[in-house]
């Protein structure tokens, strides 16, 4: 069964923009951790 006309559409847009912020803010963190410099013990201090 199928709906008619646009009933619940500002709802659905809703939920797939914040399901969109939710993807970028994780892939943006996802993003920060794996490509910040690390601290390693094996290597000397730049100064």
């Amino acid at each position: 069964m199928q709906r008619q006309g646009f009933i619940g559409g500002n709802a659905a847009i809703r939920v797939r923009a914040a399901g969109g912020v939710l993807l970028v803010a994780h892939l943006a963190f996802v993003a920060w951790f794996t490509l910040r410099p690390l601290d390693v013990p094996w290597v000397m201090p730049p100064n």
